[in-house]
């Protein structure tokens, strides 16, 4: 037994189904991204502690009690 499936070649897809959708998935995924970006910042990720870490680095250097070559001013 033998079966033949033939193709119909000459259909050609719709374009307005492709547009809508790449428009629709474009708008979803710019929302997801600002959603994302507004939990992250809402949660702290962009602060920036350069000032912070600078300040206690500062404050361990000058009360850590390590020898020198030259004297501390006291």
């Amino acid at each position: 037994m033998m079966v033949i499936f033939e193709a119909l070649h000459n259909q050609e897809p719709r374009g307005y189904v492709v547009g809508w959708i790449i428009a629709i998935s474009l708008l979803v995924g710019i929302l997801i991204f600002l959603l994302l970006a507004v939990l992250l910042w809402k949660m702290g990720f962009f602060r920036r502690r350069y000032k912070e870490i600078i300040e206690a680095e500062k404050n361990r250097k000058d009360n850590e009690e390590s020898w020198d070559w030259v004297q501390k001013n006291q």
